[in-house]
């Protein structure tokens, strides 16, 4: 019911979501300050015990600190939200772009460390290991008639990641279609809104029949390691690109470490996986695989048949008119033509 709210919220307008976005992340900072607070507190009055111990029995495995490193990562999925919301951004693009992401570098690994010190200061390493939702056992222990507080924050960092999840992809997936990796339909949007009503629309189903699947352990495996390809995939051709197309519009450069040390650890988080899980590596990869043959069928191929053709045709009209969406107005570079895009604007 949330990601069809949200979805909804996202079609009527580009900057609702983006309200929506803002509000969810206010509760969520909210919650993580809370936690904060309370570990400080519960130090301060003396109980120290479970610090002093803190990192004993801690992993010399290696490949429990890629682990490790991968799942941080989580943390700044953010700002891959910004890179693929840069249609959206004010100008001047590029010192909105550096400031967001470097304020957040900085906000996300402070509020991030503190709130797992207060984790850490509370539950028994075991409790803190074990437990289902660290939050609710945080809770439990430290505000006893308030534990119903964390559930809601917990509930305001869950949507406002599937809020951002809802934005980002539905641009990525724009992009694409403009690319004609999807159908050209997909990158219309709304004759007024100028929200992306279609891609949203077919975000919004194709995650309703992930969601139908029973063990979700599994589907998290998959799109986990997929993604893992598709960053690796993404920051080697950055490189590539720097050289071979050095013609290319670039709103912003980043220094060419970023993505080499990125490249780095991709590999050692797609390496280890396939070594010590080699079924769902291998079944991943299969996914990515079986999409080759559509490429070269529907994309790659430059001459298309005759009912391939008519049946685009009739399907591109039918979602026009089902949703009210036109083609882009875009540059010589792809691009939306203005400084700004109207759906960002009251």
């Amino acid at each position: 019911m949330s990601l069809l709210i949200l979805t909804a919220v996202n079609c009527f307008k580009t900057i609702a979501g983006i309200h929506v976005t803002n509000l969810l992340t206010f509760g969520k900072v909210t919650g993580l300050a809370v936690i904060i607070v309370a570990g400080i507190g519960y130090v301060a009055s003396g109980n120290t015990d479970n610090i002093e111990d803190m990192v004993s029995g801690s992993s010399t495995d290696p490949g429990d600190y890629i682990l490790a490193f991968y799942s941080a990562t989580f943390a700044y999925g953010g700002i891959q939200g910004a890179i693929n919301m840069v249609e959206e951004i004010r100008e001047p693009l590029t010192k909105n772009i550096l400031i967001a992401v470097s304020a957040s570098f900085g906000t996300v690994t402070i509020l991030y460390m503190l709130t797992n010190f207060a984790y850490m200061s509370v539950l028994p390493a075991e409790e803190f290991l074990s437990a289902e939702a660290v939050a609710i056992s945080f809770s439990f222990k430290i505000f006893s008639g308030l534990f119903w507080l964390m559930p809601f924050f917990v509930a305001c960092s869950t949507l406002g990641a599937v809020n951002s999840n809802i934005m980002n992809t539905a641009r990525q997936m724009m992009a694409a279609a403009r690319r004609g990796h999807l159908p050209t339909v997909f990158s219309f949007i709304h004759v007024e809104r100028m929200t992306p009503i279609p891609i949203l629309t077919l975000n919004a189903l194709a995650t309703l029949l992930i969601l139908a699947i029973k063990d979700f352990r599994l589907v998290l495996v998959y799109t986990s390691y997929i993604g893992n390809i598709v960053a690796f995939g993404s920051a080697l051709s950055l490189v590539i690109m720097r050289f071979k197309r050095k013609d290319i519009v670039r709103p912003f450069k980043l220094p060419l470490i970023v993505p080499i040390m990125l490249i780095v650890f991709q590999f050692a988080a797609l390496v280890y996986p396939l070594i010590s899980k080699p079924l769902p590596s291998c079944i991943a990869v299969g996914l990515i695989a079986s999409g080759i043959p559509v490429y070269f069928l529907l994309v790659r191929r430059k001459q298309q048949s005759n009912f391939v053709l008519k049946c685009t045709k009739d399907v591109t009209r039918l979602i026009q008119r089902v949703t009210m969406c036109v083609p882009e107005e875009l540059d010589d570079h792809g691009s939306k033509i203005g400084t700004e895009n109207p759906a960002f604007t009251e």
